[in-house]
């Protein structure tokens, strides 16, 4: 029933988006700009976007899990799909591949290959909150054993708008 529950609220809150969606127009006040700040969820992270083009970003993420047991380098690039209208308000949702490096202590290696949905809201002033959520495969390595299993990555940021 939990199970059931969770995937639910997960599926309402990517689903919201696409029913206020006016198509992608790119009004967003944070468009076009570096973005700098924190991501919260499945790790403490330090993020950065790099605007590309009109519709695409790229974003780089550092940081720790939250039993500093490891370091985690992160990379994707993200392609604005639609602008959500809510009372006037743009809120961009962007989907991309994203790839994970994890050092883990003790000589594991772990290397992410995720599918991430990102849904931002960049304020008047230079402030921008987000949610984003992926979903891919693991690839472990241990003691030259490799396994592949589930990957997931989620959380909520804030960055300044550089």
């Amino acid at each position: 029933m939990k199970k059931v529950f969770m995937a639910t609220i997960l599926l309402l809150c990517f689903s919201l988006p696409f029913a206020f969606a006016d198509g992608h127009e790119s009004g967003d006040s944070g468009e076009g700009r570096i973005k700098v700040g924190v991501l919260l969820g499945q790790a403490p992270l330090l993020t950065a976007g790099f605007p590309i083009t009109k519709n695409i970003e790229l974003n780089a993420t550092f940081g720790t899990d939250w039993s500093f047991n490891s370091v985690r380098f992160g990379a994707n690039a993200l392609f604005g799909v639609l602008d959500t209208k809510i009372s006037g308000e743009t809120l961009p949702l962007s989907v991309g591949p994203q790839i994970d490096l994890h050092f883990i202590r003790g000589g594991i290696f772990l290397f992410d290959v995720l599918g991430v949905v990102r849904w931002e809201y960049t304020f008047d002033f230079p402030l921008n909150l987000f949610t984003e959520a992926g979903l891919g495969v693991a690839f472990f390595g241990f003691q030259g054993v490799t396994l592949v299993n589930f990957a997931w990555t989620a959380g909520i940021g804030v960055r300044y708008v550089l």
